[in-house]
């Protein structure tokens, strides 16, 4: 075990790959199908059904794009990875995944920080906050190992654990380092993942999860204009919430404290403190519409139903110190 991490050490030094990109603060990670028609770049969020306008795409995307398609134009391919919004919209930076069609977008992770799979033999890693889940389908096996520790050697990421039991110990090692890698569709993989068990190797491709959060903003608002007075929801990463209705009335703003937390991929549940009564909640059932508004789908006695929210805040990401490490 201890050769094949240092084997995997320095032939990442030597690639000198870096697992955090060096990127602007305010990059942001999102996924979508993106489109090249001509001389016009084309990209749609999941979730979402307007196209928006990209100026340019890195070298790298274009060469994939055109293999992917095989120089058929206008056809839409999945990609996700890091990029920043600018005048002339949004700005791939680093690619992360490339391949696949609108279907992709149903690919979530919910609940899984990184997911790596591999095919020869057949095999998947789901890793969660406080988990490593491995999966051999061929041998119907699944080990779930608890609290993987977590360490960085130079270039590489890696998670470890021992499955105990009275008679007997099992060993795992998870790494994780930025090396292009394909999967058995040909999809483009920006990340590498090799897994030791007990000295069985499985060499495969890795992405990151939780990816049903990228579909929501920090920031709603009421349309100006469209109600007597405004209404802010304020959406945090770590699952807090505040909704702030200003009534310009001079009084000063109380907001209502909540939790939010997805139902489905396009349904979002918000537990909302009840003003005057502490302890007790309110619950908002909120549809994520295809323009990327929040829809109120149950009957609210202050907001009442069918109130709408308008994004205007940077793309929901990660916690921070749990975002997707490499």
């Amino acid at each position: 075990m201890y050769r094949f991490f240092h084997v995997l050490f320095f032939s990442a030094l030597i690639g000198g790959c870096q697992l955090r990109p060096q990127l602007p603060d305010d990059a942001i990670y999102q996924r979508g199908l993106i489109s090249l028609d001509g001389g016009d770049i084309l990209f749609q969020p999941c979730g979402r059904t307007q196209w928006q306008q990209m100026a340019e795409i890195p070298d790298l995307l274009r060469q994939e794009y055109l293999r992917f398609s095989a120089g058929r134009e206008g056809l839409p391919v999945y990609i996700e990875g890091w990029g920043a919004d600018g005048t002339d919209g949004w700005r791939v930076l680093e690619p992360r995944v490339i391949g696949g069609d609108l279907s992709s977008c149903d690919e979530r992770f919910a609940g899984v920080s990184l997911y790596a799979a591999g095919l020869e033999p057949p095999w998947s890693v789901m890793l969660g906050e406080d988990s490593l889940v491995f999966n051999e389908p061929q041998r119907l096996r699944t080990l779930v190992f608890d609290k993987p520790e977590r360490m960085r050697e130079g270039e590489i990421w890696r998670w470890y654990q021992r499955l105990s039991d009275r008679k007997s110990g099992l060993d795992i090692a998870l790494e994780v380092v930025v090396r292009p890698c394909r999967d058995g569709q040909g999809n483009w993989y920006a990340l590498s993942a090799q897994l030791d068990l007990e000295g069985s190797v499985f060499n495969g491709c890795a992405r990151y999860g939780d990816l049903p959060r990228l579909a929501l903003a920090s920031h709603y608002r009421t349309a100006a204009g469209a109600y007597l007075r405004d209404l802010h929801l304020l959406m945090q990463a770590d699952g807090d919430v505040r909704l702030v209705a200003d009534n310009h009335d001079g009084q000063p703003l109380q907001p209502r404290a909540g939790r939010w937390r997805f139902l489905s991929s396009d349904r979002v549940l918000l537990e909302l403190e009840r003003p005057g009564a502490a302890g007790k909640f309110d619950t908002q059932l909120w549809q994520v519409r295809g323009d990327g508004a929040l829809v109120l789908l149950n009957d609210d006695p202050a907001l009442g139903r069918g109130l709408e929210l308008q994004p205007t805040g940077r793309i929901l990401q990660w916690p921070e110190g749990r975002a997707p490490l490499p």
